[in-house]
């Protein structure tokens, strides 16, 4: 027999305590994230999210749990309304959140000047991540970077990092990869090496320096976890397979340009 799942819109508050739906999305918009995010992180469909976020549709205690822990507050403090946000990774979400407005232009200072490297810095934070994978090649790298890329589109409706794609026999590349890579290489960013005793060249890039985290966006770095996690013990082929589904890479002529948007 399904067991139906226990419902907590009916729980009466106290007259200083918001709606559930009101405090969710006071918490979302607190860190600037989409609802299309949360959704896919809760196991929910955006429309239903909406409707949890306008007191519209119920919340089960199974997804009450799931969003407590996300934004790291106690379930009961959840469920009351109350926010109070511990300092860890969900606080790191943005930088200074209390102080967020007196700290805005010299943040936006920062911003501004290495934002135009956004290819950069996430093609050496990818590398750093999965440096220890068996099977992260420059194959899987590509792939990576096209994956954040059509995500970053779809959910942050923002390019990220940037790249136009080529769809290739080995997967999609971005344009003008290898110059991409010489100059990272002659700025001591990147090193390119072979990688023995494969059948084939296999080569992997090693980042020789940290990536400039300040560049990014909070739910910009959750969104490049989230991928990289998804490539994790993955073979060339499982990859390949991945990117063979997507509709965008699908529809593109061989050696022609993928659309991302």
């Amino acid at each position: 027999m399904k067991k139906k799942s226990a419902k907590i819109n009916n729980i009466k508050f106290d007259n200083d305590y918001p709606k559930i739906g009101q405090f969710l999305r006071h918490l979302r918009n607190k860190f600037r994230l989409t609802q299309a995010y949360i959704a896919e992180v809760v196991g929910l469909s955006r429309p239903t999210l909406n409707k949890i976020e306008s007191d519209k549709a119920e919340l089960t205690l199974f997804q009450a749990k799931k969003l407590a822990d996300f934004y790291n507050i106690s379930l009961s403090n959840l469920l009351q309304g109350k926010d109070s946000m511990a300092l860890d990774l969900r606080k790191s979400l943005v930088t200074n959140t209390e102080n967020f407005e007196a700290n805005k232009v010299q943040e936006n200072q920062v911003i501004n000047e290495y934002r135009h490297n956004l290819k950069d810095e996430t093609t050496l934070y990818i590398c750093i991540k999965m440096m220890a994978e068996p099977y992260f090649f420059e194959n899987t790298l590509k792939t990576a970077l096209f994956l954040v890329d059509v995500e970053a589109r779809k959910v942050l409706n923002t390019p990220l990092p940037g790249f136009y794609y080529i769809k290739s026999a080995q997967g999609p590349e971005p344009k003008d990869w290898n110059n991409f890579v010489n100059n990272l290489i002659a700025n001591k960013s990147l090193s390119r090496v072979n990688v023995p005793p494969y059948k084939y060249p296999q080569l992997k890039l090693l980042a020789l320096r940290t990536p400039r985290l300040e560049i990014f966006k909070a739910n910009e770095t959750c969104l490049i976890d989230v991928i990289i996690a998804s490539l994790k013990n993955k073979s060339d082929n499982d990859v390949q397979e991945i990117t063979s589904k997507m509709k965008c890479y699908r529809d593109a002529e061989m050696y022609k340009q993928i659309k991302t948007y």
